[in-house]
């Protein structure tokens, strides 16, 4: 159960022993749970680090079992702290990939003298060029996906870019080929994209490819290979934008005709299942595999289960099933 902060298992063995025999010595817990003294010395260190025990006051190098609320309590802590240090060197981090990205691009990138048109030759550097212009975006992004679906390699990429776009309230807008839906990945994907919040509509030609940013920066193909033009201006973008809208109109939202999940899909039988794998430390890829399940319906279950626990978080949601004894 407290494997989630990261004690091992023989560790939580000696703690649930002194908390059922709290005046337990160190000869008792050797009896008890079959250890060698020095393994059980090792053990009660490990768990004074994780402030799981505390001086009895003796003055005798004894341990007294912290109280499990007290306990959770600080190890809750301890974790929040963690992810806190971690968010703010992750911020770092992307403060310095956007310095390298400009330097990788500069270098690739040729521009006309007036700056309304870029060519670009390599596909990574288009990349790293719709990285930057993503990240720049200030209230739409819209993406024409004229024919096949995306390769599953370039998806976790792409739902990294929508999801920081969502969670500044931009407006993430996809217009897909109805022909590119017959390639499951691509069609899980969308379906999960839809449900953070992206808008997904299909259409049956959608004309050409191309990404819009804020109808003033516009990205297409170069025709007979490789790499990209970029066009900036409202007016040069302005033709785009339009046919976007229309084609838009005349698309089909996504997902009219998907499949309702059965009605004990979300029992609370299989909410316990889904956080104790989660506990596990298991993936959501991995969950539903074993659960013989989609991915989609993973993070349905595991969102239906942060609510049914009240938790504002997955790890908040293992600490609650911890304490309300859906995890062991």
């Amino acid at each position: 159960m407290l494997r989630l902060f990261g004690v091992q298992e023989q560790t939580e063995r000696v703690y649930r022993a002194m908390l059922e025999a709290p005046h337990a010595d160190l000869d008792t817990l050797v009896a008890t749970l079959g250890l060698s003294r020095a393994e059980i010395a090792a053990e009660l260190d490990r768990l004074a680090e994780f402030m799981l025990v505390e001086p009895d006051g003796s003055g005798a190098a004894a341990f007294l079992a912290v109280a499990p609320d007290q306990a959770i309590e600080a190890l809750l802590a301890r974790q929040e702290e963690h992810l806190a240090k971690l968010q703010s060197q992750v911020a770092r981090s992307r403060s310095h990939v956007t310095n390298y990205v400009q330097s990788f691009v500069d270098s690739r990138v040729r521009h006309d003298e007036l700056g309304f048109l870029e060519v670009i030759d390599e596909p990574a550097v288009v990349r790293s060029r719709l990285y930057q212009m993503v990240r720049a975006a200030r209230f739409s992004a819209c993406t024409i996906h004229q024919g096949d679906a995306l390769p599953a390699e370039a998806l976790a990429p792409s739902s990294r870019l929508d999801q920081e776009l969502l969670d500044r309230k931009v407006s993430v807008r996809f217009l897909v080929s109805a022909s590119s839906l017959a390639v499951p990945h691509w069609r899980e994907h969308l379906a999960v994209q839809s449900e953070a919040g992206v808008q997904i509509r299909v259409h049956t030609n959608p004309g050409l490819q191309a990404i819009l940013v804020d109808d003033e920066i516009a990205v297409i193909p170069r025709a007979g290979g490789s790499g990209a033009l970029i066009l900036h201006g409202p007016d040069i973008c302005a033709p785009l934008v339009q046919l976007f809208a229309e084609q838009w109109t005349n698309g089909q939202p996504l997902g009219l005709d998907a499949p309702l999940e059965p009605k004990d899909q979300f029992s609370e039988a299989r909410l316990r299942q889904v956080v104790a794998l989660l506990a596990q430390g298991h993936k959501d890829e991995t969950i539903a595999r074993k659960l013989s399940t989609s991915v989609r319906t993973v993070r349905r279950l595991v969102a239906a289960a942060i609510a049914e626990l009240q938790a504002e978080s997955r790890f908040q949601a293992g600490v609650e099933a911890v304490r309300r004894d859906w995890v062991s």
